[in-house]
């Protein structure tokens, strides 16, 4: 008597099929025309579902009067059972479909992005090899670290991208100790034997950094600049960066590496605990391996120097600088400068300046050397301002002396400007921005050949035209034998002879004959009106020293055209540019998600 049976293989097959036939209905459906008009909310409810209707479907419900103590029919609770796994099942199935569209979908926008690259190279066949290299190189620099990934899709395009993007040796110069030592040997390969590289560092990563060195080390000699990043949030965060910054020095000098070609270091601390990202002693160790360093920029850290560096010329801090800290950020910084003994470019970005200095009081520090100062205050409250001497910034500037500067760049993002400001609230606050411009100037006016001086609204771009009540009251005697003076202000300027307080005004004069301001600027002015212009001019004509300004330049002012302008200052000493200026307004040693840094800084 004969039977038949099916093996377990074809129960498999058929089990493979039928789930399978959830992806062939899911994409028929996508085919679907006009599919992206279905609302599928609507098409998808669950009591469109067999799950739902067998179970809620009927009057079986036994908690459908919300009591709960009836008697629970035993059918009713096994299909309830066996509905729920089935949903479990479902979701199951749709979760596994989304990873793999997702998967897909990635793969398409890949191939997307090499079409749109490969049509893109269609209309530069006619370039030269050279000038194709040369967009390669900057396409690569402006992603930083991750350049290397658009260097890598470059080389994936076509065999002429790929030759050209192997030959241009600084398209692979740029090693991270967060890649895999494998791209790491591939990229100190493909940069060849004379490129210098630009090497970042995660000091608080857990890999261990010594294999790292071991294959790029011994290219130590061409490295250009080295980015040392930390920031992870611990409760010893200081201790826990200077031991790994000062390990990581004395790796390279225990191993007898030396960087002939290394001209900057950055260091990044904790953006969001700066008060523990300091503290750090950097030894005399630095310049014994690195002994062309030009360069150290330090962002929500402040190192501490055992002995001079006296290869610095350039010197960038990011950080806080308020009082409430447990060491004071502003006397470590006045140390370091003073370590700093050839240091000629000083730039800082200074994060809660406007509070009440409550440290200990600081020392009179000369900088002789230092020839350029620029000096951002983002986010600033004028309405916190402490308007007194009293102030962190005020009380940084007034310690501060740098008799050699001779060019000033000062930028301030005002934080709580408000349009609507009542009349007397609008004067308080043009008082402290007086005082705050004071503060800021007043060391320095015997001694710089031009300032730059920008204000801005921080907290917001306005759309349409800003009439600020507030007023930019520049002192006149802190600017007078300043041969070069830019302006790019949101709010109207006048000059006056001393800050508002009545009991300055009566202190100093002016003489003409001590006057040196032959050049005024306003650049990117885009909120000054003609009546503005006209109560600048005004200010100055009420001091006396109108007709000593030699030329008057006014460039991107939309609202004041070129006809205006000569009615306002003469044909012989106007400048009009039209010209669109793009002012870059923040200085930011920027740290990424996997650690890498972006560096933007640039004053007019």
């Amino acid at each position: 008597m004969g039977s038949t049976s099916c093996s377990s293989d074809e129960v498999e097959d058929d089990e493979y099929r039928n789930v399978s036939d959830v992806l062939l209905a899911l994409e028929k459906a996508a085919q679907t025309p006009n599919v992206h008009r279905v609302d599928l909310r609507k098409a998808f409810q669950m009591e469109k579902l067999n799950a739902f209707q067998n179970i809620y479907g009927g009057d079986e419900d036994p908690f459908a009067d919300n009591t709960g103590g009836g008697v629970v029919n035993a059918a009713w609770a096994d299909r309830l059972k066996k509905s729920y796994s089935e949903i479990f099942r479902a979701k199951s199935i749709l979760q596994t479909l989304l990873d793999v569209t997702n998967e897909l979908q990635s793969r398409f926008e890949l191939s997307q992005e090499r079409i749109k690259v490969a049509k893109r190279s269609k209309g530069i066949k006619s370039l030269p090899d050279e000038l194709l290299a040369k967009i390669f190189w900057f396409s690569v620099w402006e992603m930083g670290r991750n350049g290397v990934k658009r260097a890598m899709e470059l080389s994936q395009v076509s065999r002429w991208f790929r030759n050209v993007a192997l030959d241009t040796r600084a398209l692979w110069a740029t090693l991270s100790s967060v890649s895999s030592l494998d791209q790491t040997k591939m990229l100190v390969s493909r940069a060849g034997p004379t490129e210098t590289f630009h090497v970042f560092i995660r000091l608080d990563w857990p890999i261990e950094i010594h294999p790292f060195i071991e294959i790029c080390g011994p290219a130590i000699s061409r490295w250009k600049s080295l980015t040392l990043n930390y920031h992870r949030s611990t409760d010893n965060t200081d201790r826990a960066l200077s031991k790994a910054l000062v390990g990581l020095l004395s790796l390279f000098v225990e191993s007898r590496l030396r960087s002939t070609s290394l001209e900057e270091i950055a260091v990044i601390g904790d953006r969001l605990y700066p008060h523990s990202s300091y503290g750090c002693t950097l030894t005399e160790d630095v310049q014994h391996w690195a002994t062309n360093l030009r360069s150290l920029r330090c962002s929500y850290f402040l190192p501490s120097l055992s002995s001079p560096l006296s290869t610095i010329s350039t010197l960038v801090i990011i950080h806080e600088i308020h009082s409430l800290m447990l060491a004071s950020p502003l006397k470590m910084l006045l140390e370091l400068l003073l370590k700093l003994p050839n240091l000629s470019t000083f730039e800082l970005e200074a994060h809660e300046a406007h509070g009440k200095y409550r440290n200990e009081i600081l020392p009179a520090t000369e900088c002789s050397t230092i020839t350029t100062f620029r000096l951002q205050l983002p986010g600033f409250p004028l309405e916190d301002f402490i308007s007194s001497n009293g102030s962190c910034i005020a009380t940084l500037m007034s310690a501060l002396c740098m008799p050699s500067l001779e060019e000033l760049s000062i930028s301030i993002g005002i934080m709580d400007h408000d349009e609507n400001f009542s009349e007397s609230e609008s004067a308080k606050l043009s008082q402290r921005l007086s005082h705050l411009s004071r503060a800021l100037l007043a060391k320095h006016s015997g001694q710089i050949k031009s300032l730059f001086f920008d204000l801005w609204i921080e907290t917001y771009s306005p759309e349409e035209d800003v009439t600020s009540s507030l007023t930019l009251n520049i002192p006149f005697d802190t600017i007078t034998y300043v041969p070069s003076v830019t302006i790019s202000s949101f709010m109207p300027v006048i000059f006056s002879r001393r800050a508002d307080d009545e009991d300055l005004r009566h202190t100093s004069d002016i003489t003409s004959e001590c006057l040196l301001l032959p050049e005024l600027k306003f650049i990117g002015c885009e909120h000054m009106t003609t009546v503005d212009l006209r109560r600048t001019i005004g200010s100055l004509e009420s001091l006396g020293v109108w007709s000593r300004v030699k030329k008057l330049t006014v460039q991107d002012c939309k609202h004041i055209t070129r006809e205006d302008a000569l009615n306002l200052v003469g044909e012989d000493r106007l400048q009009y540019l039209e010209w669109h200026v793009e002012l870059q307004r923040s200085r930011t040693l920027d740290v990424d998600d996997d650690y890498g840094i972006e560096s933007h800084y640039s004053y007019y």
